[in-house]
Order: structure tokens, then C-alpha cells, then sequence
């Protein structure tokens, strides 16, 4: 028979419900902690600070204590997101709901939703949701990073897989899919906005003639003066030719 458990002490209530849990499922599955870590990846001493109350354990652990243990590992993963939600809900980021996802119109609206969904659902670390995300670079590092410094929204795809990891309800998605619409078509249609216009033919600019040469390429412009200047000096030698000519002939008279 092993030592008896120290009581829970623990400000964080829902840290202390998820403890009270753990135990109780080891209670009823008759398992020592020896016995629980011969069923998981993890070692006695690991799984026994995860029901002490001190401190939130990682969510793997959680999972696989209550795996090992024949419980529901979902409400498990629950009781998991409410402790890590006590810890988390005083912080200057989601002290301030955002606005309903009914009333999301532009991206810093989905972006403020998205920042609150993250750490409503337990603020994973970002390394944990890329992987559970899959891999693949569905959900990379950097996106997420810039998502929760409230930086960007993510794309279509990322909304559905960030979604899932954060097990929100079959019934929640269609709002958030409707949010993330309105949102990203304005985001679409500021950038439009953003971008000038070609100008159409009418609207080219008219230079003055006296400044046509710098506004060709010179190479260009050389080769189309260059017959004009041919012919220029051309004419100025038949005139000068011309004058020659005049002024021997009044020579000779």
C-alpha cells in the first residue's frame, strides 16, 4: 500500500477539480502510479505531480493518465482547458471580450476572436496545436505566433484545423465560418483599395514638349533625333554652300 496522497491545496480551482479527478479514476481503475506509467510514456513521479495540484500539468500527460486509467479522455481535455483558462483569463489580452462572432465584420474583429478561442481553449503551446493541427505546415509556427500576438487571421484552411485542435462544437462552426467571411472580404476589399488604379489611355500624362527628351529612354530618343540632325546639318551645308557661292560670284563682278 503506497503513502497516503497529500490534500490539495490550490487557489486555482478548476486546477484543483482536475486533480480530485485524476486520483479518483486511479482510485477506481486500482492502479498504482508505478502500474499507470507501465501504460503510458511517462514516468511514476510524472504522473503523480500531475494530481498534486501545485502546478498544470501538459496536456499529453493529462490525456494519457486518463487513457491509461479507462476514463473519458475528453472531458479530461476539458477539465484541462478550464484550469489553464482560471490561469490565463486575468492577463491584459483577454481581459476584454471580443465582439460576438454574429458581429464580426473586419479583420482586427476575427483576430481579437481568434486570440480570445485560444486562450479560452487552454492557450496550448503552439508547438502542441502545430502537431495536433496534423503537421504539413497546415497550422505553421510563425502564423500561429503573429495569430496570438494579434498580428493576423489565418487563412480558410488554418480556421478549420485551428478549430478542431480547440475541439470547438459541430454547431459553433458555421458562425465562425460566417465571421471569418465578412471579415476576410473586407480585408480583400481594403487591400483593393490600397492598390492604384492603372491609368486608363486618356488619363497617361502629358509632357511638355520642351522635356520630351528626358522623358524618353535617352538611348531611344539619340536614335529618333538622329535622322533630324543629319538632315539639320545637311541644310546648314547647302547653306553655307550656298552663301560661298553668292559671295564669289559678287566677287567676280
Amino acid at each position: 500500500m503506497g503513502r497516503p496522497e497529500k490534500p490539495i491545496t490550490t487557489p486555482n480551482r478548476s486546477l484543483g477539480r482536475l486533480a480530485i479527478w485524476l486520483r479518483s479514476h486511479r482510485r477506481q481503475a486500482g492502479l498504482s502510479y508505478q502500474q499507470l506509467a507501465e501504460r503510458t510514456v511517462y514516468s511514476s513521479v510524472t504522473l503523480s505531480r500531475a494530481t498534486t495540484g501545485e502546478k498544470i500539468p501538459r496536456l499529453p500527460v493529462v490525456e494519457a493518465f486518463a487513457r491509461a486509467c479507462g476514463g473519458n479522455v475528453a472531458h479530461a481535455r476539458e477539465l484541462w482547458r478550464e484550469a489553464r483558462w482560471e490561469e490565463h483569463r486575468t492577463s491584459e489580452v483577454v481581459r476584454t471580450r471580443p465582439p460576438k462572432l454574429s458581429a464580426v465584420k473586419d479583420p482586427e474583429d476575427m483576430i481579437a476572436a481568434l486570440q480570445y478561442l485560444y486562450y479560452r481553449s487552454g492557450a496550448m503551446p503552439i508547438e502542441e496545436i502545430e502537431r495536433r493541427a496534423g503537421g504539413g505546415g497546415l497550422l505553421p509556427h510563425t502564423t500561429l505566433h503573429r495569430m496570438v500576438l494579434g498580428q493576423t487571421m489565418l487563412q480558410l484552411e488554418q480556421l478549420v484545423a485551428f478549430l478542431n485542435v480547440c475541439d470547438v462544437h459541430e454547431q459553433e462552426r458555421g458562425a465562425w465560418l460566417k465571421a471569418w467571411t465578412r471579415a476576410w472580404r473586407r480585408r480583400e476589399s481594403e487591400k483593393e483599395m490600397r492598390v492604384p488604379a492603372r491609368p486608363a489611355p486618356n488619363d497617361l500624362p502629358l509632357y511638355d514638349p520642351r522635356h520630351i527628351e528626358e522623358a524618353l529612354n535617352p538611348p531611344l530618343i539619340e536614335q529618333l533625333l538622329e535622322p533630324v540632325r543629319s538632315l539639320r546639318k545637311e541644310v546648314s551645308g547647302l547653306w553655307q554652300r550656298k552663301d560661298r557661292s553668292e559671295i564669289e560670284f559678287e566677287a567676280a563682278s
